[in-house]
């Protein structure tokens, strides 16, 4: 009896192996990224110059890390991409408009990134050079990361155009066909909700 995986081409299988596993890597970088950034906020409340500073030197090299993964995931030809990753994300296999901002290590690393932001502006006057070198570290690996998933997204998808937005303007479209003026906010393209880690 042929298995469903021996119907796969070689392009194919090394193809879901590397989403697959780049993904995986990028996960395990996502809950440790929520620890640092806990770590940081709490050395930059109490003026623990060196903890916090090592915080954003691990969490500027995690960034770079989790871009790496991500170029990794994503490193096999278009067609293998249109034909059956995003096919796997799509019902019957996943829910209508999957996407990764539904991952909850990622809404709270955004949360935890806010919130860090937010404290070191605050006491930006206060932070010793190190310190400050050290974020200047983080944003870049951030905009490094950022770039990436902008090359990612227009890799594979003309535009940028993510299942999740896709959705929302089928959403829009029925809305607009009953005359209901309500309806769910236009969602954002694979590039302006990376963006939400700006600085």
């Amino acid at each position: 009896m042929t298995r469903e995986v021996d119907r796969l081409t070689r392009s194919q299988r090394e193809a879901i192996i590397r989403w697959k596993l780049g993904h995986h890597v990028f996960h395990l970088m996502l809950a440790t990224m929520n620890t640092r950034l806990g770590e940081a906020t709490r050395a930059l409340v109490a003026g623990e110059w060196t903890t916090t500073r090592s915080a954003l030197v691990d969490l500027a090299r995690l960034y770079d890390a989790a871009t790496s993964a991500m170029r990794y995931a994503a490193d096999f030809p278009r067609r293998e991409y249109e034909v059956l990753v995003r096919p796997s994300m799509m019902p019957p296999f996943a829910s209508v408009g999957f996407s990764g901002v539904h991952n909850t290590e990622h809404a709270a690393m955004l949360a935890a990134l806010r919130r860090l932001r937010g404290l070191y502006r605050e006491r930006q006057a206060a932070v010793p050079e190190p310190v400050g070198a050290a974020w200047r570290q983080l944003l870049a690996a951030q905009r490094r990361n950022r770039n990436n998933h902008m090359f990612v997204c227009r890799r594979f998808v003309d535009g940028g155009t993510s299942l999740l937005q896709e959705y929302y303007a089928m959403q829009r479209k029925a809305t607009e066909a009953s005359g209901d003026p309500g309806g769910r906010p236009s969602a954002r393209s694979c590039r302006d909700r990376v963006a939400t880690t700006k600085e």
